[in-house]
């Protein structure tokens, strides 16, 4: 099998929706007799815009053809891969989801052949394949103190007015949601105390933009 190359690296940073941090996973295809996927199709779905992916068609003969397609994210984005079938020979045919450095969120094995459905879903939390702390880079809101015990604060330095606060693990699962008004100079605590220790990612939506803020609760 072909070496599977990372196609991109970034900076882990705080992030505006006017200033998105943009990468490239990729979907790397496989078919084992080198005749595509006969009909078969990945569905793709980055931030509610979807897509679907095929296998160019080859020449046959029992001989592995290799294919790869980019998939364009922006960190924050939700994106899905589901499997919608289609193929007539689906033990011949296996890939892999990987994202910006080439690390692997999702490998289905030659000769099992997919299931329909859903394959991954996630949420794209940095595009350097590891979510990092990173410091702050405005004076919107601050978080502290970082790393923490699961409480901590967030302060607005700035003269947002609702904050909308989501917070993700690094698998992308939402583990808590809340919205709350804070007025400049005004701090809120946020309790996660009931989390497992480990790095955290949190959006904060306000009036004058996005914020993306990683945490480490010990």
């Amino acid at each position: 099998m072909k070496k599977l190359l990372s196609f991109c690296t970034a900076l882990f940073a705080v992030i505006f929706t006017t200033n998105a941090q943009n990468c490239d996973y990729s979907l790397e295809m496989h078919d084992a007799w080198g005749d595509g996927w006969n009909g078969g199709q990945m569905l793709v779905t980055v931030a509610g815009q979807a897509d679907t992916i095929g296998y160019p068609t080859g020449p046959g003969g029992n001989v592995q053809i290799d294919s790869s397609v980019v998939v364009n994210v922006n960190v924050g984005d939700a994106i899905e891969f589901e499997w919608l079938g289609g193929s007539t020979w689906n033990d011949e045919i296996w890939f892999e989801i990987l994202n910006d450095v080439g690390d692997t969120l999702h490998a289905h094995p030659y000769g099992t052949g997919p299931s329909v459905g859903v394959v991954y879903s996630g949420t794209v939390l940095s595009c350097s394949g590891n979510v990092g702390i990173s410091e702050e880079s405005n004076n919107l809101l601050t978080v502290y103190p970082n790393p923490n015990n699961g409480d901590f604060f967030i302060s607005n330095d700035g003269d947002a007015d609702n904050v909308e606060i989501h917070v993700y693990n690094i698998q992308g699962k939402e583990v808590y949601n809340s919205i709350f008004n804070l007025s400049t100079g005004a701090s809120e605590m946020i309790s996660l105390s009931n989390l497992n220790t480990g790095l955290y990612v949190l959006h904060m939506n306000t009036n004058k933009g996005r914020m993306i803020h990683s945490i480490v609760i010990q």
